[in-house]
């Protein structure tokens, strides 16, 4: 025989590798070489299913059949090995089942020997607790995990007996039957009645809301009427008020144009008596510019009259001097035509002084 090939583990398998009594490899899903000196466990990594019954006599010393189920896997694969022989030919994991399902009957008729058939047949879920409380200490043990424990079925073996405590438990019922229908007779009565109150009550509720909404809608009509009334008093005043307001800017407009026709024709009669006033300033002014011009002509013509005089007294005064000036220039005949007279003058002129 070949003792020389390759192992191969399945990912859920769990492998030991030993050589020489010391562990060289371990874990789950990898391939290695066998020789004659490599010994090697695997475990199997997959879940195992275990159906129990248990008899026992319950605190009545009444017989009871619990039945059911649990499920199992390897949890630690190193401590299963320590507690269990995997190198023989027998079927290793079956018989961790074997022991395991002996402990939970054991579990169970300790606990069902404590236990009326009542509590038995009602704490189903109680004895399951219990039980993977005991289980615990033997997982841990073991290096296993118990994933589910299950009761199917609690079977009382006296026939008479079941049939009495089926008649107490039918009787039971039926009374709790008819006690459920005569509570719920009751209450469909009271609630027929509650219901009656709770009609009569909206149908008043919904009475008065009908009155309090007709109530109001009454008082948002006379509000709306109100609102409609105020509304059209207040345009009649904003009208009114807007007549008044055009009636008096006329009324202003009309003052004030007569008011500046006043003054106009004011104005007018002032500027009449100015220009009269004027005129007749003008008037005395033209008067006294013509007395004044008067006096001026009449001042001209004295001045004339006296420049006249003046030369004729100085002609005069020649005249009289003349003898005595042509005396003096010693001329004996006075010739009074033509350049000679003009001569004569000059040098009288320069004799008597212009």
């Amino acid at each position: 025989m070949n003792n020389y090939h390759y192992v191969t583990v399945n990912p859920s398998d769990y492998a030991i590798v030993f050589k020489n009594g010391n562990i060289i490899k371990e874990g789950r899903g990898f391939r290695f070489f066998c020789t004659p000196r490599i010994q090697y466990v695997i475990i199997p990594g997959n879940v195992k299913n275990i159906t129990f019954v248990a008899d026992q006599i319950s605190k009545e010393n009444q017989g009871v059949e619990v039945s059911g189920f649990a499920i199992w896997k390897v949890g630690d694969p190193k401590k299963i090995y320590q507690h269990f022989d995997f190198n023989t030919e027998n079927d290793t994991m079956e018989q961790v089942s074997v022991f395991l399902k002996d402990v939970v009957e054991s579990a169970i008729r300790h606990m069902v020997a404590n236990m009326t058939i009542e509590e038995v047949l009602r704490k189903r879920g109680t004895i399951i607790v219990q039980l993977k409380k005991e289980l615990e200490y033997i997982s841990e043990q073991w290096g296993i995990v118990v994933d589910t424990i299950e009761i199917k079925n609690v079977r009382i073996q006296s026939k008479t007996l079941f049939d009495n405590m089926q008649a107490r438990f039918r009787n039971a019922v039926r009374l709790e039957a008819e006690t459920n229908t005569i509570e719920t007779e009751k209450q469909i009565e009271e609630q027929r009645i509650h219901v009656g109150d709770q009609t009569k009550i909206i149908k008043q509720q919904s009475e008065i809301a009908d009155r309090e909404r007709r109530k109001q809608l009454q008082l948002h009509e006379i509000n709306d009427k109100a609102e409609v009334e105020k509304h059209q008093r207040e345009q009649d005043h904003a009208r009114k008020k807007e007549e008044m307001t055009r009636k008096w800017e006329l009324f202003k407009e009309e003052e004030e144009y007569k008011r500046n026709q006043m003054l106009e024709q004011h104005q007018t009669l002032a500027e009449e008596e100015k220009l009269q006033a004027l005129q007749a300033e003008l008037e005395l002014k033209k008067k006294q510019l013509e007395v004044e011009l008067d006096k001026l002509d009449i001042a001209s013509m004295k001045m004339q009259v006296e420049t006249d005089n003046m030369k004729k007294d100085h002609r005069i005064i020649m005249a009289e001097n003349l003898p005595a000036a042509l005396q003096n220039l010693k001329i004996e005949k006075l010739n009074l035509g033509g350049d000679t007279l003009d001569s004569l003058v000059e040098a009288l002129k320069e004799v008597f002084g212009k």
